[in-house]
């Protein structure tokens, strides 16, 4: 007999994110000073919207994540996806999924 093998869904960065609201908020912002949070999160909308690619929605997400966690707790990392979730108008458990998907420490459960 062959052994199963439980293939998983990927998550993409494309099902986890609110498109409408980032395609209401995107702004470009010239980098020429240093943004706001606020900001910041304008210009990852106008970023993620503005761009044809899935993979290149996915690597946008998984970087804006792992760069905000990659030196936390699990508590820390749990308390900053919660936060970009509320920013972005978006689903907290896809979110927390596409997280762990890409390597970001989090809580079980």
């Amino acid at each position: 007999m062959a052994k199963e093998e439980k293939k998983e869904t990927k998550i993409e960065a494309i099902d986890v994110l609110n498109w409408d609201y980032l395609a209401q908020i995107g702004e470009f912002l010239e980098p020429s000073h240093e943004l706001t949070a606020a900001e910041a999160i304008r210009a990852f909308a106008y970023s993620f919207v503005s761009t044809a690619s899935d993979e290149a929605r996915d690597a946008m997400l998984a970087q804006i994540l792992l760069n905000a966690t990659r030196w936390s707790s699990a508590e820390k990392n749990e308390e900053y996806i919660a936060w970009l979730a509320r920013m972005l108008k978006s689903d907290l458990g896809l979110l927390r999924s596409f997280a762990k998907q890409v390597g970001v420490r989090l809580r079980r459960g």
